[in-house]
């Protein structure tokens, strides 16, 4: 495990993901996701329709293989790190092209106990940038690379990509939210959007 900020965030490298497939599988999924949700075209802070339209679908819970296998590593390297109660988890997917990129952005209230963190498909060459409320003057910087897991507690942070400057292939990642049911308000119940973790 990779301690980025004590406490904090933190990283994993998952060997045993087929990272040409996932992509293939991405690049698929949004296909489908652009001709079949209600895509905001104002993309603003969020950079890409498939992560603006965040809230409409869960991207685990397509019957894909490599997603699917993706969860179970997930599962098996986050979940250990968890305090012993029921979680959920939210999954979406971040396609950025020609100089697109998301944002400085939050995630969920600390008092929620939201775990956040994204998982690198087509990456390099990018990175993220987090800043912590606790940690003022600071930032810190994650050089992304394909296979890389990044995860950490949604403890008044914000962070960004850079942008992608890459015209011939996308920047792919695969962003979520594991939630502690007994933080979870019902009012963010929507059909699609949970799973268990």
């Amino acid at each position: 495990m990779i301690t980025y900020v004590p406490d904090n965030l933190w990283g994993e490298m998952l060997p045993s993901i087929d990272n040409m497939q996932l992509m293939k599988d991405c690049l698929e999924a949004e296909r489908f996701l652009l001709n079949t949700l209600s895509v905001n075209t104002a993309v603003g802070v969020y950079g890409s329709k498939t992560t603006a339209s965040y809230i409409q679908y869960n991207l685990l819970s397509f019957p894909i293989e490599s997603f699917q296998n993706l969860y179970h590593n997930m599962v098996s390297v986050i979940k250990p790190c968890l305090p012993e109660e029921t979680h959920i988890i939210q999954c979406w997917l971040n396609v950025f092209r020609g100089g697109e990129f998301i944002d400085w952005h939050s995630h969920r209230d600390k008092k929620y106990k939201v775990i956040h963190g994204f998982y690198c498909v087509n990456v390099t060459p990018s990175f993220t940038e987090y800043k912590f409320k606790h940690i003022p003057n600071e930032i810190f910087k994650i050089e992304s690379k394909e296979g890389l897991l990044v995860f950490g507690k949604s403890n008044d942070d914000i962070h960004r990509s850079s942008p992608w400057n890459n015209p011939s292939v996308p920047r792919i990642s695969i962003a979520f939210d594991i939630i502690p049911l007994s933080t979870f308000s019902k009012k963010h119940i929507r059909p699609n959007y949970f799973l268990p973790f």
